[in-house]
């Protein structure tokens, strides 16, 4: 933003030169009339001071195009520089943006993997080893119970 104000600003201080230019070149061009006015009526001191005059609004046009000139290099090179900042922001937030997008994924990965790691880690092997054993061993007491409650007539049944 302050490069754009700031662009802006020599750009009016610019078109401003241009304009006291062109009012000294249309004073000079008026003098310079009248210098041919007083000179076509014999009035030689007038046509002296009238050309006097049309050179002092000259070297101020002269003065104000040197200015101008340098106006105009100052106000290219800022544009360039404008244009390079410009880039700069563009290419930063694409980065920016490129980083977001690979701390997220990242992210995701690490929780997959993190989810991944307790599914098969010796924690949750274990917990299902140790649930495998009990339901095999309340099955193998389901068995006898079944097998002391089919006891007939007080004999014991085979393998009990």
């Amino acid at each position: 933003m302050k490069v754009r104000q700031s662009y802006a600003e020599i750009t009016a201080t610019q078109r401003r030169l241009l304009k006291q230019k062109e009012q000294a070149d249309a004073l000079a061009d008026d003098w310079y009339k009248r210098a041919q006015l007083a000179l076509s009526k014999g009035e030689e001191s007038l046509a002296k001071e009238a050309l006097s005059r049309r050179q002092q609004q000259t070297e101020q046009a002269e003065g104000l195009q040197i200015q101008i000139d340098m106006q105009a290099q100052a106000v290219d090179k800022l544009y360039e520089g404008m244009q390079a900042l410009e880039a700069k922001i563009l290419e930063s937030k694409a980065k920016k943006e490129q980083m977001i997008a690979r701390a997220r994924t990242a992210q995701s990965t690490q929780k997959v993997n993190d989810m991944l790691g307790g599914i098969t880690g010796k924690t949750s092997m274990d917990a299902f080893n140790r649930m495998e054993e009990k339901v095999e061993a309340l099955e193998a007491s389901a068995e006898v119970s079944a097998e002391m409650g089919s006891m007939v007539d007080g004999k014991a049944l085979p393998g009990s």
